[in-house]
């Protein structure tokens, strides 16, 4: 049962052991911004995630205990719905955020009780992607999206790590290891070894199946992360098999931009190498290009590279990097909302966000010679404010450009 903000909320908070900043030190060859000093990038960390939490968070509630719950509105409207992916975003941000913000570790927790009180009606161990702003009950599409769990469960093992998992509200490890078990059972193709696009996929379906993926749902870090935590090496299988599947895009068919579609699905039934999804497959008709949802790789696969000097995810995020620079001629203003994979911008995105951008800047850190192009970049988001979801991959952008993001 969910009450109203009637019952005083309790307020916890086990001293952090990874307090921003952090300034982590970053595998060799990583370049971060250096025309402001490291106490102004954390001054812009704290300034973005204070903008960022005044717009999207807010309060849900609390239970018959008395314990919060908080959720990510999906935009700033008073009656903006939840997606699993904001939880995912909330979560990872506020754990990293601990030190700077006293309340971190509450508002963690009380992420994750709404995330608990909405499980899918396929795998409880997953999300409900989508959760009205008045938690009523839908008829259908009660189920979920891979990224959404993905990030929590890494988030769930940042908190592990920042707090500990004795004496709070939380074992976050046992919660991380539940939600890494369902994603493993639910939403990875049995012989693919590729993300599902969440638990409602047939493996073996034929519009929606376990070769029908998301790139911006490979995930490398958090792979490997799995992998240890739960001692399991079908995540190592994961990570080298979507690894493959961006080599083999990169080579087909983005040679020159080194590009990822929003979506991939096989060349037949017969023949299941991965190609870009034809238009309308799932969201619209940008679902073979570098849009809405593949803008995320450069930040997801460069997180990677700025952790470990493994030479194949560093060529890969190089090619597009030195593409990116390319193209625009150093300005990131010219950074237009969606390309095809050759690289050609795609009718309507005479426009910038820094959705679009700010992961190229975590790119830039592994590319020789960028370090202008990354300072241009870090420049042009820095203070810019948009909507839920650019703001989001905005902030969690610069927690790697400024040196405090980490692994857990």
């Amino acid at each position: 049962m969910v009450l109203g903000a009637v019952m005083a909320a309790p307020s916890y908070s086990a001293p952090p052991r990874r307090p921003f900043p952090q300034h982590v030190s970053y595998a060799a060859g990583v370049t971060l911004p250096a025309h402001r000093t490291r106490t102004q990038l954390d001054g812009d960390v704290r300034a973005a995630y204070a903008r960022w939490k005044r717009a999207y968070l807010r309060a849900a509630g609390v239970e018959t205990d008395g314990h919060p719950r908080y959720r990510i509105a999906a935009d700033r409207a008073a009656d903006a719905r939840t997606v699993s992916e904001g939880q995912g975003y909330g979560m990872m941000i506020v754990a990293y955020l601990a030190g700077a913000d006293p309340r971190a570790q509450t508002i963690f927790d009380g992420f994750w009780e709404f995330a608990l009180d909405h499980p899918s009606d396929i795998d409880p161990r997953l999300m409900d992607f989508e959760v009205l702003f008045d938690e009523a009950p839908q008829a259908d599409g009660n189920d979920s999206a891979f990224d959404g769990d993905a990030d929590m469960a890494f988030a769930l093992l940042l908190a592990d790590r920042q707090w500990g998992s004795s004496g709070g509200r939380f074992n976050y490890r046992a919660e991380a290891l539940r939600v890494i078990s369902g994603l493993r059972e639910s939403a990875i193709g049995p012989e693919s070894r590729l993300p599902l696009l969440g638990d409602w996929v047939d493996p073996s379906g034929v519009t929606f199946n376990q070769w029908t993926t998301r790139p911006s749902d490979f995930l490398p870090t958090h792979f490997r992360a799995f992998a240890r935590a739960a001692n399991d090496s079908t995540w190592t299988r994961v990570l080298e098999r979507t690894r493959q599947t961006v080599s083999r895009i990169q080579t087909v068919y983005s040679p020159s931009s080194g590009l990822l579609p929003d979506f991939l699905v096989p060349l037949s039934a017969a023949d299941t190498r991965p190609r870009p999804a034809p238009p309308e497959f799932l969201e619209g008709p940008n679902d073979g290009a570098y849009f809405y949802n593949a803008g995320r790789v450069p930040w997801r696969l460069g997180f990677e590279a700025v952790l470990t000097p493994e030479p194949i995810v560093r060529n890969q995020v190089r090619k597009i990097s030195r593409w990116a620079r390319s193209t625009t001629s150093g300005d990131p203003q010219r950074i237009r909302g969606g390309y095809e994979l050759s690289g050609a911008p795609l009718p309507n995105s005479e426009f910038f966000s820094s959705f679009f951008a700010a992961p190229l800047g975590v790119s830039a850190m592994v590319t020789s010679g960028q370090r202008s192009w990354l300072e241009a970049i870090y420049e042009a988001v820095r203070t810019r404010e948009e909507n839920y979801y650019e703001d989001s991959v905005t902030l969690l952008s610069m927690l790697v450009m400024t040196g405090n993001a980490w692994q857990p």
